[in-house]
């Protein structure tokens, strides 16, 4: 019984892991491509005779490009840290950045991986916190895949909104999309873990819940909660304790 509970176990952790790594390491490889395509449209370019706004264009581009690697391909090597237990805790720092900066780089590089969505963020300019990035990250992928995977499935675009709003002690984060919603019955096992690969299959939200539950209530003893939209998609409300 001890050996079948710890290969479930095991199961879920390497479930986990492939779901959570796909994503950077998904981006990286669309910008990747996306690069390729621009140094051979800049060389055809540079051969025809270069005008000043190509090239600048072509830096502005790569830049952004160097960016959305550069932030993914950290957020890889976080999470191979993840497979060796003696690591976890030195991965897991709390440090101060700028949210909106960080969910700008992150949403270009899923805006690229994902032509069809568009994600407009409301927050305050300068939202520096001490928390952790890399968790944060996490919550947001999952956030947005959910809604390209499932709420936008069979849909031409879709449309996310990301309100933040800081207090004092806490931020607090409203997600929407204008996709399809969750049906009523299965709403209220929204942030249950899928029994099962078929079960996983034949939910309207996917692997990628539970993960952002975990992670807002045991890393920072938050709250989230969820319900389907007025007129179309859905809302999380989730309230994280910042310094």
């Amino acid at each position: 019984m001890g050996e079948s509970v710890q290969t479930i176990s095991s199961y879920d952790q390497i479930r986990k892991f492939i779901h959570e790594i796909s994503s950077p390491l998904g981006i990286c490889v669309t910008n990747i491509s996306v690069l390729e395509e621009m140094i051979e449209g800049f060389t055809k370019e540079y051969e025809k005779g270069l005008k000043k706004s190509t090239l600048i264009e072509f830096l502005n581009k790569s830049s952004q490009i160097g960016k959305i690697l550069s932030f993914n391909i950290n957020r890889s090597l976080e999470l191979l840290e993840y497979l060796e237990p003696k690591k976890i805790e030195n991965s897991i720092k709390v440090i101060k950045f700028d949210l909106k900066e960080l969910l700008k780089v992150l949403t270009l590089g899923l805006c690229a991986k994902y032509k069809n969505i568009r994600i407009e963020i409301s927050a305050p300019e300068q939202l520096e916190i001490y928390s952790i990035p890399g968790k944060i990250s996490q919550i947001f992928t999952n956030l947005i895949e959910n809604s390209v995977n499932h709420g936008f499935e069979n849909m031409e675009s879709g449309l996310i909104n990301i309100k933040i709003t800081k207090l004092k002690n806490e931020i607090i984060i409203n997600y929407s999309d204008n996709g399809h919603g969750i049906p009523d019955h299965q709403i209220k096992n929204i942030f249950c873990k899928p029994r099962s690969t078929k079960e996983d299959k034949n939910n309207h939200f996917g692997f990628g819940i539970p993960i952002i539950h975990e992670a807002v209530t045991k890393d920072f003893n938050g709250s989230i909660s969820c319900q389907n939209g007025e007129r179309e998609g859905i809302l999380f409300k989730i309230v994280l304790p910042v310094i």
